[in-house]
């Protein structure tokens, strides 16, 4: 399986908000979105670790294994893209 991870100008840049909050936030926040069209979680770019928790439950037991796949489209330092990567494989594994 893959996952797309939406990162660049969403978590880099102020579009829809994505700077206004930590990667920590982005991340653990249960009532945070960043989306184009407010109150539309269909639309949201950034999910939290618990959006992907919740479709790792509804996934075939089969299901073993996925890809993270993220890119970007020009060159620059994505540093929050980055923590926010790094943060994303911590889903569905126990504390």
């Amino acid at each position: 399986m893959s996952v797309h991870l939406r990162i660049g100008d969403v978590i880099e840049d102020n579009i829809w908000g994505g700077t206004s909050h930590s990667v920590h936030e982005l991340l653990h926040s249960d009532n945070l979105t960043v989306c184009p069209i407010q109150h539309t979680n269909r639309f949201c770019y950034i999910k939290n670790l618990a959006y992907y928790d919740r479709m790792i439950g509804r996934l075939p037991a089969h299901i073993r294994r996925a890809v993270l796949i993220a890119g970007a489209h020009v060159p620059r330092n994505y540093r929050r893209s980055s923590e926010y990567i790094r943060g994303a494989p911590k889903c569905g594994v126990p504390a």
